[in-house]
């Protein structure tokens, strides 16, 4: 919608009659925009964050967006886009950029007035079925079915924009277009083990929260050679290895021992199936062996959400899928207090100010206080004074994890020991949990792949292998983080495609 009124307003400007026409398949316009934060819409990022800085919550598309953001259409020339059609925006502290009205109605009437202002004809239910190019007369044949009837069109250009739709992946094989297999990125990590169970370390911690927190997966590549050789060697071979590297227990005497390893690999088989229609499984990447995201961590009923847990969905989205998005996860509660090593000294020096009788379950004595690498000063009060810090851990998880390192209810810091501080410290600070699975992060569905950048010259949004085609947004394989940063591709491509296909038609029409 947005693309289309660019590319009407672009070719008006110019003086040339052109129909622009938007074809939707569904009975709505801009859904996304609509759900957006929770119906508020967060619009974009803060548009004055170094570009640097904006880049790195691209876990693909870093490079290729670079020339478009800094040159070409800016966050800042988004911002002002809006703000020229009366629609202010306000920037949260955390840089989330919503408009001040908090309601994503105004986002979503702006582009729509836009559109009309400019005669873009919006055609709903009007569901794409097949788009070829006619090479004699240079004119792209677009099918399309509604209620009614099935029709053809013919357009000079067209732009892709199906955001991660399979229709729209579809089309764009149909033109000859490369794809990087889709993949689900932002995703909450279920931790089942840990959360459902009733001797879950984190069971009945839903709702807590730790402000800064370190999540790490490490990548255990074997078994991607494993699961090669089982397509041409005997189950019995390899069953007791394969146990021992995906980590699950062996089937029982009576079981098929395929059975346990199906998932494994309907999900290899899968990957071979989108090679053989011609889609990338990101050919030539090598896989990184650790991948660590920090920020803010929420402890749901399902398991872990929050900015680092959704930020670790991203960066590491092509990784957890190839194991099934089943794997050990490692947490570190407290990064501002340094290594295991110094949060056991931190812990060892407390105690000796620590009143002995004090039960070691009652509070965590790590402050949160300016990310200090030094234990804080013990609770002293007096008639005049009272010293005290907010804990680091909330006390229900701070309980859990004395719990996990041994350390009864009880436990007092005048006989707790060494070896109870050293568990401690290390349930702290590298907590194994076991991921089960994936959930669903309800303000964004974001797609890891799409259409290979390598086909699309980034400045102009065209492609490389045809004349007259566009395409924008998340068709690509390009995606952000939660934030804004996938509406400011859309918006940037969006614009830069608009204009070069108007840009095209205009010439064609010299």
């Amino acid at each position: 919608m947005f693309a289309a009124s660019i590319a009407a307003k672009t070719v008006q400007e110019e003086g040339l009659e052109c129909e622009v026409a938007v074809l939707e398949g569904g009975r709505k316009l801009m859904t996304k925009v609509e759900i957006s934060g929770g119906g508020r819409c967060n619009v974009m990022h803060d548009a004055t964050m170094a570009l640097p800085q904006i880049l790195s919550s691209y876990p693909r598309g870093q490079r290729e967006l670079h020339g478009l953001y800094a040159k070409h259409f800016t966050p800042q020339d988004m911002k002002s886009w809006f703000t020229s059609r009366g629609v202010a925006l306000k920037t949260e502290q955390d840089g989330r950029m919503f408009p001040i009205t908090d309601s994503s109605q105004t986002i979503m009437d702006v582009i729509q007035q836009e559109a009309q202002k400019w005669n873009v004809d919006v055609q709903l239910g009007c569901k794409v079925m097949t788009v070829e190019k006619d090479e004699d007369d240079g004119y792209f044949l677009v099918t399309t079915s509604t209620q009614k009837q099935i029709q053809q069109h013919a357009f000079d250009s067209i732009i892709l924009a199906t955001g991660s739709s399979p229709s729209g992946h579809d089309i764009a094989s149909q033109l000859g277009l490369n794809m990087v297999n889709p993949i689900p990125s932002l995703f909450t990590l279920e931790l089942k083990q840990q959360v459902k169970d009733v001797d879950g370390i984190l069971h009945g911690l839903a709702g807590l929260s730790v402000p800064f927190a370190r999540i790490t997966f490490r990548y255990k590549g074997e078994c991607v050679f494993i699961l090669h050789a089982l397509y041409i060697c005997t189950w019995h071979m390899f069953h007791a290895d394969l146990s021992f590297l995906l980590n699950i227990q062996p089937p029982p005497n009576n079981e098929p021992h395929h059975s346990v390893y199906q998932p494994y690999i309907q999900t290899h088989a899968q990957n071979i199936k989108t090679k053989n229609n011609k889609q990338q499984t990101v050919p030539n990447r090598k896989k990184k062996q650790s991948i660590t995201q920090e920020g803010p961590l929420l402890l749901t009923h399902h398991g872990l959400s929050g900015p680092a847990a959704l930020r670790l969905s991203a960066f590491a989205a092509r990784e957890l899928a190839d194991v099934n998005y089943n794997c050990d996860l490692s947490i570190n509660w407290c990064t501002s207090f340094g290594t295991t090593e110094e949060v056991e000294d931190a812990l060892w020096t407390y105690k000796s100010t620590a009143s002995p009788k004090r039960f070691v379950s009652s509070v965590c004595p790590l402050g949160n206080h300016a990310n200090s690498k030094q234990p804080p000063q013990e609770e002293q009060q007096s008639s005049s004074t009272t010293t005290s810090t907010t804990p680091l851990i909330p006390k229900r998880l701070w309980n859990a994890l004395c719990i996990q390192s041994n350390i009864q209810s009880d436990t007092t810091w005048g006989n707790i020991s060494k070896k109870q501080i050293r568990s401690l410290s290390n349930s702290l600070t590298n907590l194994v949990v076991y991921m089960s699975g994936k959930g669903i992060f309800k303000e964004e569905f974001v797609t890891a792949g799409g259409i290979s950048t390598k086909d699309v010259n980034m400045s102009t949004m065209s492609s490389k292998k045809m004349d007259g085609l566009y395409v924008c947004g998340e068709v690509l394989n390009v995606d952000g983080v939660t934030g804004g940063f996938n509406f400011m591709n859309c918006w940037s491509t969006g614009f830069m495609a608009g204009v070069g296909a108007a840009t095209f038609v205009i010439g064609e029409s010299l």
